[in-house]
């Protein structure tokens, strides 16, 4: 802002993009975590009392019901955790079209501001635009695990 004053007005309106798509990826995402935290009980429970019963099981010859029962669990609660990983790739690619909002951004006020500021500012300037992606995304993601950690406490 103090090499290129006029990225004050754009940066307003990428701040407000990005506050827009990390808040629908924190909604989205706590209660993905949540569905998956809530699936993943049933397949322990069933998995545990299948090993307790393991005598019994063999003893009437019902593996495959088990282990169809087991594995339809096993998909059931993968769903949600999958569904998670598409919601972090939702984020990275709305991040990285904003920071290349930010960077070109930095770029047009850099090339408006030629023949008043130094061209190392300019570099430096650019070069913290285009790092500016990966701090946000990773200040999101992180914030979205420590709220997502938190399921446990409710």
């Amino acid at each position: 802002a103090v090499i290129t004053p006029g990225f004050l007005i754009a940066a307003v309106f990428i701040g407000g993009l990005f506050y827009f798509v990390a808040t629908f990826y924190l909604r989205a995402s706590r209660d993905l975590k949540r569905l998956e935290s809530v699936q993943r009980s049933p397949l322990f429970q069933q998995f545990g009392e299948t090993l307790s019963g393991m005598t019994t099981i063999r003893a009437y010859g019902d593996e495959r019901r088990f282990i169809r029962d087991n594995l339809a669990k096993v998909n059931t609660q993968s769903r949600p955790f999958i569904y998670l990983w598409a919601c972090n790739r939702w984020l990275s690619f709305r991040a990285d079209l904003l920071g290349n909002l930010v960077s070109f951004s930095a770029g047009v006020f850099i090339i408006l501001s030629l023949g008043k500021i130094d061209a190392g500012a300019a570099g430096i300037s650019l070069s913290y635009a285009m790092n500016f992606t990966e701090n946000v995304l990773w200040l999101v993601r992180l914030y979205g695990m420590n709220e997502q950690n938190m399921n446990s406490m409710e």
